[in-house]
């Protein structure tokens, strides 16, 4: 498990309540250690270009939540990258055409857009491109890897 500390700052000290990643201790935050999966998952589902990849439960300690699943969107694009990066990645989303296959998660956080493959045809990118990512996350040390070291 790989874990991250995320602060929730309150309302006194940043309007509309933000959570998100913090370096330093801020006084009057609540903080909870997250532990995100890092070896393989146990499943995976795709919906109209989300997806969704499950793993196993662990015992979180104290303070901790663990993160049973990762989920995020994929896109098509004419632009290749280098597999398993985020080098190259053009601007995204979902509904975009082309045959290079691109993943972001987008919880428990969000990610950039990591580059997966290419197909031999737009349209096999639209028909596929979810299912990949979904694989991806639940069979490839190295995409979690790239996914989790490019949080936003």
């Amino acid at each position: 498990m790989k874990k991250l500390i995320l602060y929730l700052f309150s309302a006194i000290l940043l309007p509309n309540s933000v959570l998100g990643l913090a370096t330093t201790c801020v006084p009057n935050a609540v903080f909870w250690n997250i532990l995100i999966p890092e070896n393989a998952g146990t499943g995976h589902t795709t919906s109209n270009g989300y997806w969704q990849t499950t793993f196993g439960y662990n015992t979180a300690g104290y303070n901790e939540q663990t993160i049973n699943y990762i989920r995020g969107q994929s896109a098509c694009s004419i632009v290749a990258g280098t597999a398993n990066s985020p080098d190259g990645a053009p601007a995204l989303s979902m509904g975009d055409t082309g045959s290079s296959c691109w993943c972001k998660m987008t919880a428990p956080l969000v990610s950039s857009w990591i580059f997966i493959n290419t197909y031999a045809s737009d349209s096999a990118c639209a028909s596929s491109c979810a299912d990949a990512c979904g694989t991806a996350a639940q069979t490839s040390q190295a995409f979690r890897t790239a996914v989790y070291n490019n949080i936003w």
